[in-house]
């Protein structure tokens, strides 16, 4: 499938294909293929994580593309089924001057030490040497040297929560015409940081990350695209999590500008740490009795499925609906079979709770069924129930935080609470803009954020030396 030549970029064939999955290596759920949705050839290009692509390139190609939610490692069994399964539609296309692969850069295998750098690997080795590939990655992957070195390019999204997928992959698109129409060898440069990143703190609107992204823009001359990797906390120790890359066709200048970026990483590290106020379940109470001081929303931090957590824990349920403290609306817990029993009940019905996470059930008062929605195709079933003063959105499925108008499509309207809770690792502007003000519940968990600290290598360690991967 390799190429033999320069191939004009209006005619060359590029290809779109790629795993993506966000894995926590501490989850005690499995990944399975079944988790995996799968989208080959033309359901690939049409779908709308992928619509228009085929509009900035004229002979562009779906292959397959599987992606599963962010959860626990995948069964190494499923992960060489699907890598088999990629490798052989691309063979079935036939000769590629380009592939864009859109993946997230923390997948995690069972006894697979670095998944991606094998699948992207393995996807080099049936491409070819002259296939130019440009992986697409989140920013809160963490690409290794094995990874980056058969790779021409590596763009990320621009922005946390994530509303430039689509934009990013075009970016992508683009900088593989670029590459391929360079007449001579390009460069790419890689230099990583040790620093974990708090979610709360990964926020593009937020500093020091918000002075950042407007320098990417600023490559110059022999300079195509640079990005920022914030990195995955639940990356294996030891390795870089946080750093940028440069792409462009002047060693020199692609090695500098990616230094620049990680300078000014590094030189802002400090502003990384937590810098709203946060605490234990404890801390947490006396926080919500409080009311003085307004009302509040709280990130669960400990059971975030937007960072591969469970969904299903309860600790922080418990201690609100058996404490004096203000009406307070939980959004929401994973629990498919109290959903069942509250769907087969009748509205107004008391019923005793039914939770996943191990905590004893006879701890809890019983819930009283408000209603039932279908509202969210990806939480499933929901029902919304009342435990004392707390008001709980119940899903049958794990999913990430939910919009603040998908639940007041619900019915349920947050300003209507003195205190909410969402299970996530920060909390987005959308929630503060009644005026309520944030606190990061440092609770127990698969995305315990206790476990980020200290968030920073020692002081003395130096900025690891960058990586220049030269191609062609």
């Amino acid at each position: 499938m390799s190429n033999t030549g320069h191939t004009s970029v209006v005619k060359a064939r590029i290809a779109v294909a790629g795993i993506h999955a966000e894995a926590n290596p501490r989850h005690e759920v499995r990944t399975t293929r079944g988790d995996y949705r799968s989208l080959a050839r033309d359901a690939l290009l049409a779908h709308p994580d992928f619509a228009g692509l085929e509009s900035h390139h004229p002979h562009l190609v779906g292959g397959l593309h599987l992606r599963a939610p962010s959860g626990g490692p995948t069964a190494r069994a499923d992960f060489e089924t699907m890598l088999d399964e990629l490798l052989s539609t691309l063979a079935g296309l036939g000769r590629l001057d380009g592939l864009l692969l859109a993946t997230h850069g923390a997948l995690a295998v069972d006894d697979v030490e670095d998944a991606d750098g094998q699948w992207i690997t393995a996807v080099r080795a049936l491409v070819g040497a002259r296939c130019r590939i440009v992986t697409v990655f989140d920013p809160h992957g963490t690409p290794t040297a094995r990874c980056l070195s058969v790779l021409d390019g590596a763009v990320t999204y621009r922005t946390t929560p994530h509303v430039d997928e689509l934009a990013t992959k075009r970016r992508g698109l683009e900088l593989i015409r670029t590459l391929l129409d360079a007449p001579g060898p390009t460069y790419l440069a890689w230099s990583g940081l040790p620093i974990r990143v708090p979610s709360e703190r990964a926020a593009s609107s937020v500093e020091p990350l918000r002075s950042v992204y407007p320098c990417l823009e600023a490559n110059g001359a022999g300079v195509w695209s640079s990005d920022v990797f914030i990195g995955n906390g639940w990356a294996p120790l030891g390795r870089p999590t946080m750093g940028s890359c440069a792409v462009g066709s002047d060693e020199d200048r692609v090695r500098n500008h990616a230094e620049r970026i990680a300078h000014q990483l590094w030189t802002g590290r400090r502003g990384f740490d937590y810098t709203i106020d946060h605490g234990d379940v404890a801390a947490t109470l006396a926080r919500v009795e409080d009311v003085e001081r307004g009302p509040l929303v709280i990130a669960d931090s400990g059971d975030n499925p937007g960072g591969g957590g469970t969904g299903d824990r309860t600790e922080l349920l418990l201690a609100l609906v058996h404490r004096e403290c203000p009406s307070s609306l939980v959004a929401g817990v994973v629990a498919p079979r109290f959903v069942a029993a509250c769907w087969a009940a009748d509205d107004d019905a008391l019923l005793k709770p039914d939770f996943d996470d191990g905590q004893d059930v006879g701890a809890f008062p019983a819930a009283r069924v408000l209603r039932r929605s279908e509202v969210s195709t990806l939480a499933g079933r929901i029902a919304i129930v009342r435990m004392n003063h707390v008001t709980i959105v119940v899903v049958e499925r794990r999913s990430a935080l939910p919009d603040i108008d998908d639940l007041r499509a619900l019915g349920v309207d947050p300003a209507a609470f003195h205190v909410v809770v969402v299970k996530a690792g920060f909390i987005p502007e959308a929630y503060l803009d009644d005026g309520r003000q944030p606190w990061l519940a440092l609770t127990s968990g698969v995305t315990d954020h206790r476990s980020l600290r200290p968030m920073l290598a020692a002081p003395d360690v130096p900025i690891p030396r960058t990586m220049v991967i030269r191609r062609r």
